[in-house]
């Protein structure tokens, strides 16, 4: 299986780190992982790089785009954000969903219900921070979208895929050590964000103490 991490240039890639340390120990499928992105650290290695700007100002439109350059390179893969970690044994990726798109607050979920309502489909919020799987598909229901949806929402709904209603798993705010691993403890992966990571570095030290195969 190929698991594809769309990057954003940014300064610290500490949960890059972590999340390829989690795949390594709990995604055993892999067989490769390819990073989309113009830049990639100097400790990253054993990658396969599709080199793609972002388009400035425009985040779902680059994310459409480096999706797109991955299914150029292979036909279908595991897509994950750089700030998931697997925390048990995983092999089967289900689509999930929490809710609906019209209460949600990301501008893209507005042009995407409203094409969506227009087309009679379904509007359930698959944007979630699980990792979930594209394939040759994507390309099609692009084309019938304004380019700022949000993507993850537009194949689901777009494919009428029914998927498993389950809270999303990130930590959404600054918490303890205990509080973190009573948050994690009934699921297979977790995420972080700027208001969790910081007091996330510590579970995930003790989760992932040694470097994996993609570290120099």
């Amino acid at each position: 299986m190929k698991l594809v991490y769309p990057l954003t240039i940014q300064l610290d890639n500490t949960e890059l780190m972590y999340s390829l340390r989690s795949v390594e120990k709990h995604l055993t499928s892999v067989d490769e992982v390819i990073v989309v992105g113009s830049e990639v650290s100097d400790w990253l290695t054993n990658v396969t790089q599709i080199c793609l700007s972002d388009v400035s100002g425009r985040k779902q439109l680059s994310i459409r785009k480096k999706i797109i350059a991955a299914l150029n390179y292979t036909d279908e893969f595991l897509f994950m954000n750089d700030d998931v970690f697997f925390i048990k044994d995983t092999t089967d990726f289900p689509y999930y969903w929490h809710g609906l798109l019209k209460p949600y607050a990301e501008s893209g979920a507005r042009p995407l219900e409203k094409k969506l309502m227009s087309i009679n489909k379904p509007a359930k919020l698959f944007d979630g921070h699980y990792p979930l799987i594209y394939d040759q598909r994507f390309k099609e229901a692009s084309e019938h979208f304004p380019s700022d949806c949000i993507i993850k929402s537009l194949y689901c709904n777009y494919f009428e895929i029914e998927g498993e209603f389950v809270p999303d798993c990130k930590l959404l705010r600054p918490m303890k050590k205990q509080e973190i691993y009573d948050f994690i403890q009934d699921k297979h992966c977790f995420s972080t964000g700027m208001m969790s990571i910081s007091s996330a570095v510590l579970v995930l030290q003790e989760l992932f103490p040694s470097k994996s195969k993609y570290e120099v």
